[in-house]
C-alpha cells in the first residue's frame, strides 16, 4: 500500500493577512493636529512658569518680617532709600465707580530719596500693600510722580493707590515692601516700613 508522505512545513503556505494602513492626514488636518498639541503644551508651559512664579513668590512673603513702624512726618530708611509718608489725598480718595461696590479708593501720598545708586533699584522695585489692625492686606500700587524713575539723593513723590472696604478706610496703615527679587537673593527677614496715621 502507498501512503503519501507527510506534507512538508516549509511547503505549505498561508496567505499573509491584509494590513490594511490608515489613510495619512491631509495637510489641513496635519496643520490643525499640529496647532493643538501647540496649543496644549504652551498652556502646559504657561501654568507651570505661573505656578513656580507663585510658589517663589510665596515662599519668598512667608519668610520672617522684620516691621519698623514710622510715625507720620518722620523718614524711615528701607534698603539704600529713605521714604516719607505726606499723607493721604483726600479728594483722590473717594468713592470711586472704577472701585468694588462696598469698597474706597484710596491715594496715599509718600516721597522717597534714594540715598545711593541701589537705593534707586531699591525705590523703584518696592512694594505696597495697606493692613488694618485685624490683619487684613490690600495690594496696593505705585506710581511715580512725573513718570522719572526716582534720582540719587533728590526727593521723588509716590503715589500709592488701593481700593478696600469702606469701614477700614480710616484705619488702615500703608507698608512699603523691600524689593521681592532682591529679598529672595538675601537671608534673613524681609524688611518693611508701617507708616502709622
Amino acid at each position: 500500500m502507498h501512503t503519501m508522505p507527510p506534507p512538508d512545513p516549509l511547503e505549505t503556505t498561508v496567505p499573509d493577512p491584509v494590513v490594511r494602513r490608515r489613510p495619512r492626514l491631509s495637510p489641513g488636518r496635519r496643520r490643525m493636529v499640529e496647532a493643538g498639541a501647540f496649543a496644549v503644551l504652551a498652556t502646559a508651559y504657561l501654568v507651570t512658569e505661573w505656578t513656580d512664579h507663585v510658589h517663589q513668590a510665596s515662599s519668598t512673603w512667608t519668610r520672617p518680617e522684620k516691621v519698623s513702624v514710622v510715625r507720620f512726618g518722620a523718614a524711615g530708611v528701607l534698603g539704600r532709600a529713605e521714604w516719607r509718608m505726606l499723607g493721604r489725598d483726600a479728594a483722590a480718595s473717594a468713592k470711586s465707580r472704577l472701585a468694588p461696590p462696598g469698597a474706597v479708593h484710596l491715594t496715599l501720598l509718600l516721597q522717597v530719596r534714594p540715598l545711593d545708586a541701589q537705593g534707586v533699584k531699591d525705590a523703584k522695585g518696592a512694594a505696597f500693600q495697606v493692613r488694618d489692625p485685624q490683619g487684613h492686606i490690600w495690594t496696593a500700587y505705585g506710581a511715580v510722580g512725573g513718570g522719572k524713575d526716582p534720582a540719587v539723593g533728590s526727593v521723588t513723590r509716590v503715589t500709592v493707590t488701593t481700593d478696600v472696604p469702606a469701614k477700614a478706610a480710616s484705619t488702615v496703615l500703608l507698608e512699603v515692601r523691600a524689593n521681592a527679587l532682591s529679598a529672595g537673593r538675601q537671608t534673613g527677614p524681609i524688611r518693611i516700613l508701617r507708616f502709622a496715621h
